[in-house]
């Protein structure tokens, strides 16, 4: 590993400073280590870790993982105390705002946009992608489990709420992929009609 730092500083021309090098380890023991570092004579570093003042691993869908990038940056912003700007800006950014987009809900609408696509884009390659990814059933793709992505696992189970279910209407065409008894194609869910008849059903 040495060996390998030292070809690269020759070949850069760039200095690797190992006093202010960490060696981060994955699936090793703490013991190797801790003698590799030795040898390079770095620091023994862990996930999660900063590098360039972000942080790196760890769950980056948790808030507390952000916590203290936020820290840093409103520490930095109330440092400046508005002093930069003139009594006319601060009443512009009081009315206006920063134009920053509501990300929650940003975030949202583009995972809903993908679950109407995948509704009408049957034929393009990123379907067929998913389909051999996580198998289509009836016509539908399915949540493939813990083994499934975060963003299909979120897609999947915003495709499943009711407001939107309830607001897409199918054309049968063919009727291999429009489901008789949840799909709205007669103008309500047959199930909802019928609880009955569809407590029956074989």
């Amino acid at each position: 590993m040495q060996a390998v730092l030292l070809l690269f500083e020759a070949l850069s021309g760039l200095k690797v400073n190992f006093s202010k090098s960490q060696l981060v380890g994955v699936n090793v023991s703490a013991s190797w280590l801790a003698e590799a570092a030795m040898v390079l004579n770095c620091k023994v570093g862990s996930i999660p870790f900063v590098y360039l003042g972000l942080p790196i691993g760890g769950n980056a869908r948790r808030l507390a993982f952000w916590e203290p990038l936020l820290y840093r940056i409103k520490s930095r912003l109330s440092s400046w105390n508005s002093k930069h700007l003139s009594f006319s800006g601060r009443l512009v950014k009081e009315v206006s705002g920063l134009g920053v987009r509501r990300i929650r809900e940003f975030n949202s609408a583009l995972l809903r946009k993908w679950c109407w696509r995948m509704l009408v884009e049957r034929e393009s390659m990123w379907f067929r992608v998913l389909s051999a990814r996580y198998a289509l059933s009836e016509g539908r793709l399915w949540c493939g489990g813990r083994n499934s992505s975060l963003w299909w696992r979120d897609v999947e189970v915003l495709s499943r709420e009711e407001w939107f279910m309830d607001n897409v209407h199918c054309g049968v065409g063919n009727g291999e992929n429009t489901w008789f008894w949840s799909d709205v194609w007669v103008g309500e869910v047959l199930v909802n009609n019928f609880p009955f008849l569809f407590s029956t059903q074989i």
